[in-house]
């Protein structure tokens, strides 16, 4: 499972995915929508510290542009 960061329309929006093989293809399963992380901070939402962490520390989060 890792946390994604996908862009739609300039705005970023987090959610938890699990990847897994389906006949030998790799497919990606959305376990958790976040939410828009501009709104997370706006409203002043208190982010878990796990959370905190893999957004500040962990280099293997993607970022996907969506369309």
């Amino acid at each position: 499972m890792f946390l994604k960061k996908s862009t739609s329309n300039g705005r970023v929006f987090l959610s938890f995915v699990q990847g897994y093989r389906d006949k030998g293809k790799v497919k990606h399963k959305t376990i958790e929508k976040i939410g828009y992380l501009d709104e997370l901070e706006k409203n002043m939402m208190i982010l878990s510290p796990t959370l905190n962490l893999l957004l500040k520390n962990v280099p293997y989060l993607r970022l996907v542009s969506v369309n």
